[in-house]
């Protein structure tokens, strides 16, 4: 039995199902994330790969022609996808996606022009990924400095891009084939490529798990300033029990209470609605799902009667769901709204009584 080739295609083979296998726990571990292009590359690459490894382990077995021929297509077009994976986990380029898919077909047409040609096909082959191993390690280099992990994935495709140059002048030169005399030089392949294989779903959990990290932390900051800042009162309460989360600093103006204060209470245990007014607002929520620029007659800490224009909802924050209330006191826009309404009543009082007395006068005139 010749045991280097049983060596070669048994790794072949443990490529191919290793391939498999982690694209298994890749879809179970998908659903419990948002879906991310680089993710759906990454996983279309394992399928490919997977497959091209497992046709090269039944070549032998099997016909050139329906092994040698799927397994390079398959594999340049998985090399295409795991390059367009790790280029695209925080933004997506589609000239770039069309630049590797574009590799991958020109390197699948020239290898079926020199199939018949095994060194040949074995440059080819080699060529080809080249053309999309060495950009991705290049500007996976150059993001260095965003996470020491994408220079981690930038030398191992640095390294895998060596191999190839290795297998490309072979190849060209005529002295590579599939026999034993060449065992330990296709041996010395599979090592990096195993390594890219092991490391590689782990760094892009771990690299997508960065950026969502990253993209949370944005989001907090825009939320932060935005509740910190806007010049109504903001609080975050329980549904159920109004019991309040959290309040921004605009509390103190309104209420007359400090935000932490107000934490671990409701209104109703701060005193700050008027008889009557709490009904009314739950009847509003109930009717609609939400209350939109309502008014509401309430008091602050004080004890001074007070009007506030509320808009509440719910929201989902994390795995809780929680009531976000808006709050303006409008007290200073209904007094003055009062007396323009007051001043408006006299003038039409004022009017009404000179157009009495100028009638009167004319009729005593004409009499």
């Amino acid at each position: 039995m010749n045991l280097t080739r049983l060596d070669t295609y048994t790794m072949a083979s443990l490529l191919g199902f290793g391939n498999l296998l982690l694209l298994t726990l890749l879809l179970a571990y998908r659903r419990h994330r948002p879906r991310h292009v680089a993710f759906d590359y990454f996983m279309l690459a394992r399928l490919l790969q997977g497959m091209g490894w497992i046709f090269i382990s039944a070549r032998g077995t099997w016909p050139d022609l329906i092994t040698v021929a799927p397994a390079n297509m398959s594999l340049l077009f998985g090399v295409a996808a795991e390059s367009i994976a790790f280029l695209s986990y925080r933004e997506r380029s589609q000239s770039r996606e069309r630049y590797f898919v574009s590799c991958a077909v020109v390197g699948s047409v020239i290898f079926l022009v020199f199939a018949r040609t095994p060194p040949l096909i074995v440059a080819v082959g080699a060529l080809a990924a080249l053309s999309m191993e060495i950009p991705t390690a290049f500007m996976l280099l150059k993001r260095t400095r965003e996470s020491s992990l994408v220079g981690f994935m930038g030398v191992l495709f640095t390294v895998i891009s060596a191999t190839f140059v290795v297998r490309m002048v072979s190849g060209f030169q005529g002295v590579l084939d599939y026999t034993v005399r060449q065992a330990a030089l296709q041996s010395s392949f599979y090592l990096p490529v195993f390594t890219v294989l092991l490391a590689g779903s782990p760094a892009m959990v771990l690299l997508l798990k960065q950026e969502d990290e990253r993209a949370l932390g944005e989001s907090n900051e825009k939320y932060n300033a935005l509740f910190r800042y806007t010049p109504s009162a903001v609080f975050l309460s329980e549904p159920d029990s109004g019991i309040i989360l959290d309040a921004n600093p605009q509390c103190l103006e309104l209420t007359g209470y400090a935000p932490e204060e107000v934490c671990g209470k409701n209104f109703t245990d701060l005193g700050l609605w008027q008889p009557g007014e709490r009904e009314k607002a739950e009847a509003a929520y109930r009717e609609k799902g939400r209350i939109v620029a309502h008014e509401i007659a309430a008091r602050n800490r004080a004890g001074e009667n007070c009007t506030w224009l509320v808009s509440s909802g719910l929201v989902q924050l994390r795995d809780k769901v929680l009531l976000a209330s808006s709050i303006s006191d409008i007290s200073t826009r209904k007094a003055l709204e009062t007396r323009i309404q007051g001043l408006l009543t006299e003038k039409e009082l004022l009017l009404h009584e000179v157009h009495h007395r100028v009638r009167n006068n004319l009729n005593q005139i004409v009499g």
